[in-house]
């Protein structure tokens, strides 16, 4: 009797146990749907902040949809199969793909996240413009699950995983938006005097100087295991790079003998004298030898050197060293882009497209010259028709040398260009309608504020972001999916 008793309370707490294990799995089930578990999990631990399974999940995915879009088809060729696990496909000895996408989401989360804290630490207000792009990222994401007849949280579903809707989004990217737009407030409160910028260039002068000089390498063969042949083709190369060093007096006849020493399949590129020539070259000081020959604040003038280096002599004439002092310029441009030809072969219909553009913005330059041709005007036009800038009404400010294609910059920098001017050119974009507001700061200060601007944003970013203590939960980031 004692012994039937004992195996009764033994079943009992046998099937109390298994009826109290399946009421949580029961639970846990419940939890792990509808995302409570994904939502409770730490998946990753920055300085003092938890970030969920979920929002490391849209991070991680953000990361490789970012990855596949800008080097799927360069991953396909090399092997990657997008259709099998990348935990299993490898980007680098021991690291696989998947490994390699944690990591580009755990040094965003981190970036994220340290100016987050710095943007709460300061009291930062997000602005309304960013509110308002909150909500266009909002709307893009159910615009795209309208055009595919689903629902948003289906759409998010599908792109994200499970339980990640609407509300997560915002969250996660109300989050980031907003150290962002903290990001975009220290930037624009970096407003350095003339004196600071003339200072900042006395301290750096390799910085904003440029150079002007003509150089040409005189490479030669290395013929492997035969010492003899390759002293040779050395020496050979060595006497022409000496005759053209002997030679050149100036950028003329630096090209010249550039051109007579050309091989005959060269010969046509170097007709063009100007390609042996650099004007307003920056200082790379990573060149090596070359830069610290023409960036030696002793050189003058007419200084010419041959300098050795692999497989190659290069000969250097120098011509000056300057500070660019011209005047940036602002203007306002609205552009018109041909329509792609349904066969880019054809010759006729390339043709076509292109004279649909050209009547196109005729027509509307047409427009403006029967008005009043003021700005006001011509922005208007840019804000109804362009295709590029249309925003901001096609304007562009502080425009410098060498940063806009060649046809857009040589009307913006034409002797004699005065505010008002207008015109048609056409570039490897379009063709453009052009209105010069005018000249602006000298370049010299616009390129040295955006360097300081850049060197001291670069210090505060690593300040916020860089030494933060990281800790991972691999059970969490599994739970994750």
């Amino acid at each position: 009797m004692k012994n039937r008793k004992q195996s009764n309370r033994n079943k009992n707490i046998a099937i109390s146990v298994v009826c109290a294990l399946l009421i949580l799995a029961l639970i846990y089930g419940i939890a792990y749907s509808t995302g409570f578990v994904q939502k409770s999990l730490t998946a990753v631990k920055i300085g003092d902040y938890k970030v969920n399974a979920l929002e490391y999940r849209y991070y991680y995915t953000d990361a490789k949809t970012a990855l596949i879009n800008e080097y799927g088809t360069e991953m396909a060729a090399n092997g990657v199969n997008f259709n099998m696990p990348l935990e299993d496909q490898f980007y680098a000895e021991g690291i696989s793909w998947a490994e390699y996408i944690h990591n580009q989401a755990i040094a965003e989360l981190t970036e994220i996240y340290g100016m987050y804290g710095a943007a709460e630490e300061a009291g930062h207000v997000m602005s309304e413009e960013m509110k308002a792009s909150v909500e266009s990222y909002i709307d893009a994401l159910t615009g795209s699950a309208t055009s595919q007849n689903i629902s948003a949280d289906k759409y998010l579903n599908q792109t994200y995983g499970k339980n990640i809707g609407l509300d997560e989004i915002r969250e996660f990217v109300t989050r980031r938006y907003y150290a962002v737009d903290y990001i975009n407030k220290v930037q624009a409160e970096f407003k350095p005097t003339v004196e600071d910028l003339k200072a900042y260039y006395e301290a750096n002068p390799n910085k904003l100087d440029v150079v002007s000089y003509n150089y040409y390498h005189v490479n030669y063969e290395v013929a492997e295991g035969n010492d003899v042949i390759t002293n040779q083709n050395k020496e050979a190369a060595k006497l022409i790079a000496d005759d053209i060093y002997a030679r050149a007096t100036d950028a003329e006849s630096f090209a010249e003998a550039v051109y007579e020493h050309a091989s005959e399949e060269m010969k046509a590129y170097y007709e063009d004298h100007s390609v042996t020539h650099v004007e307003a070259g920056i200082i790379r000081e990573d060149a090596g030898v070359i830069a610290e020959w023409y960036a030696d604040p002793a050189r003058k003038p007419g200084d010419k050197a041959i300098i050795e280096g692999t497989n190659k002599f290069t000969v250097i004439l120098f011509h000056k060293r300057y500070l660019e002092e011209y005047n940036s310029i602002d203007v306002r441009h609205l552009l018109i882009k041909p329509e792609a030809a349904e066969d880019e072969t054809d010759v006729d219909q390339v043709l076509a497209v292109h004279q649909a553009a050209v009547d196109k913005i005729e027509a509307i330059y047409e427009t403006f010259l029967a008005g009043d041709m003021s700005e006001e005007s011509f922005t208007a036009l840019v804000m109804e028709h362009s295709e590029d800038n249309a925003d901001e009404g096609g304007l562009y400010t502080e425009v410098c040398k060498n940063q806009m294609v060649d046809e857009f910059e040589d009307w913006c920098f034409e002797e004699g260009r005065k505010p008002g001017d207008h015109g048609l050119i056409k570039s490897e974009y379009g063709y453009h309608m052009m209105y010069f507001v005018g000249e602006n700061r000298p370049a010299w200060q616009v390129n040295a504020e955006s360097k300081m601007s850049t060197e001291q944003f670069d210090a505060f970013f690593a300040e916020k972001t860089e030494g933060q203590e990281i800790k991972t939960n691999l059970f969490a980031m599994n739970m994750a999916y």
